[in-house]
């Protein structure tokens, strides 16, 4: 069994930018060439920071209204039976979107 690569936040900036067309071509080949890809939690959190911060995603792009901490926090909750918040706004759009696990109020 081959291990697989993992992918540094400039590697899928460029990619999904493609802001470099040569390093995007080289970041998608490698994928391409790859048996499997793994990209860190923590490359995601700066991934989503990058691209917010050059104005490349918007809220609604992240999480269907929720921001991305919170879309985050849910979906690392998988298995529980809810996710319990003070954030109201939180609460209210996860429930407006039915999303699972439930996210309630404290």
């Amino acid at each position: 069994m081959t291990l697989p690569v993992a992918l540094d936040t400039n590697l899928l900036v460029r990619l999904l930018t493609n802001d470099d067309p040569q390093q995007a071509r080289r970041v998608a080949d490698l994928i391409d060439a790859s048996s499997a890809c793994f990209v860190p939690i923590t490359v995601v959190l700066e991934l989503e920071w990058v691209l917010r911060g050059a104005d490349q995603l918007s809220r609604e792009t992240i999480g269907r209204g929720l921001d991305f901490a919170g879309a985050l926090h849910l979906l690392r909750s998988e298995g529980c039976a809810a996710l319990v918040s003070f954030d109201r706004a939180f609460v209210r759009t996860a429930g407006e979107l039915s999303l699972t696990p439930a996210v309630q109020e404290l």
